[in-house]
């Protein structure tokens, strides 16, 4: 356990070290009147005009206690002594839980961050601390091995978070802040709600974890401080590695879907493949797509077999394997319909593409053909009928007749046979002349709009874009 003189040395070293901290700095220290947080404000007072960084005191009141706006004035005083600049802000985080399907932990420490973020932004502070130390890092580590977590979940906090968040205290014991600030004579508020084992943190806090360190191992704060710490490390390391795997596996992403190629991903160890899942998951726009260790394992199930059916993930996220692609998908696109720029550029906010349209003398088929097909095609100009001209997405009942062959076929008996993914097949883009449908992107172009060889003008098109399949496709 660390001696009381050690902590100011102890902060010095990380502000110049970590933080890396100059001279003209402002650090927002995160107030709430608690010990952990008034001895940080202490130290980061006691040390600032050594190292000259300006510090101002912020303060949210959670509105969870009725005797709570008594904490805002008690910490006003506080910053009033010591000179320093003062923000608070009542918000209703038992409000925010509901609304949000959170607990009141987990909505009190995001309106939380939000109002710090706030603060830090209106008075061009460069960092934000907070009064995390050692023994909350061990009820952290607790607290997500009961819940279940991986390697970053039991990593817990870190000392220096996204550059901006300072825990100068991380490495020191709640002993020995008390210890600090009996020394030093600090007076700070009893907050009653961190002693209601109601909360499952209060429960490790008061139960568990003294329980383990008295009957298992009394030095399990710091043990617990250092696996964190190691794991931080693997975490880093294995995170770059699957964010260079996921640039070689992505074939397409956008507007909440994302193709994968299914062998490359296989090739992969399982734990790299589960972070990337978990990464694309983590960016679906669907609250429920973050899934939890569940849906990561259906997916990586998925991806090892070869062409099966649509699954359910959670909510509304789907998923599909094919003989080539992994497919995920969040939420069902809206049918559209729409006029096109001709010539020009049409962007197709609806499927995230956008359809170039030109007009190109006939004699330039020879020259174009090798690359019609897939995303590119070329219409008779002739056969157009200009004022009907329409983009929309596919109908029960659409038929064409489809380059080449004899008579009429179902658009989706057309996208059966062409194996399809059946995941997207309401992404289908049609282009259609009056009450016929000219072209089907990505598949045939109708055999009365060929172009022929009494054809004076071709209608040229390119469909630009990761939607509904990979130029590969």
């Amino acid at each position: 356990m660390q001696r009381v003189s050690e902590l100011l040395p102890g902060v010095e070293t990380f502000l110049r070290q970590v933080a890396s901290i100059n001279p003209g700095d402002r650090v927002i220290a995160a107030v709430s009147g608690g010990i952990d947080s008034i001895a940080l404000l202490d130290v980061l007072c006691e040390l600032r005009q050594g190292l000259g960084y300006d510090v101002v005191v912020a303060h949210l009141d959670h509105g969870l206690r009725p005797d709570s706006a008594s904490d805002a004035e008690f910490v006003a005083a506080v910053a009033r002594t010591l000179g320093l600049s003062f923000h608070t802000r009542t918000m209703d985080v038992g409000e925010h839980a509901n609304n949000a399907g959170l607990s009141v932990e987990t909505a009190g420490r995001e309106l939380r961050y939000q109002f710090l973020e706030e603060v830090r932004m209106a008075t061009e502070s460069r960092y934000i601390a907070t009064g995390h130390h050692a023994s909350d890092q061990a009820e952290t580590v607790l607290m997500r091995m009961l819940r279940g977590s991986g390697t970053r979940g039991l990593a817990a906090m870190e000392a220096l978070r996204d550059g901006q968040i300072l825990r100068p205290l991380l490495s020191f014991s709640r002993k020995t802040i008390e210890e600090y600030v009996a020394e030093k004579e600090l007076d700070y508020r009893e907050d009653l709600t961190n002693t209601d084992t109601r909360f499952l943190r209060n429960r490790i806090r008061h139960q568990l974890l003294p329980h383990l360190e008295s009957d298992y191992n009394p030095q399990l704060t710091r043990t617990l401080g250092h696996t964190a710490t190691v794991l931080r490390d693997d975490e880093a390391v294995l995170a770059a590695q699957a964010q260079t795997a996921l640039e070689t596996v992505v074939c397409a992403q956008a507007n909440g879907k994302v193709i994968l190629a299914a062998s490359p991903l296989l090739r992969y160890h399982i734990a790299i493949q589960r972070r990337i899942l978990r990464l694309l998951l983590s960016q679906m726009p669907s609250v429920e797509a973050a899934g939890g260790f569940d849906v990561v394992e259906r997916l990586v199930d998925l991806v090892g077999k070869s062409d099966k059916g649509i699954i359910r993930l959670c909510g509304d996220l789907w998923a599909q394997r094919t003989a080539q692609w992994l497919i995920i998908r969040d939420g069902t696109p809206n049918p559209f319909k729409m006029s096109m720029e001709l010539p020009g550029i049409t962007r197709i906010c609806a499927r995230g593409v956008s359809l170039e349209a030109r007009f190109l003398p006939a004699s330039l088929m020879n020259e174009l053909r090798p690359q019609l097909g897939t995303w590119r095609a070329a219409l008779d100009a002739d056969e157009i009928e200009y004022q009907t001209l329409t983009l929309r997405s596919i109908r029960k009942g659409d038929r064409l007749q489809p380059l080449g062959m004899t008579g009429s076929k179902k658009i989706s008996d057309l996208l059966v046979d062409e194996k399809w993914p059946r995941l997207l097949r309401d992404e289908v883009i049609l282009l259609t002349s009056g009450e016929q449908i000219a072209w089907v992107a990505g598949l045939r172009v109708a055999q009365s709009f060929r172009v022929k060889p009494r054809s004076k003008q071709i209608l040229y098109l390119h469909l630009v874009g990761q939607y509904p399949l990979p130029e590969q496709a």
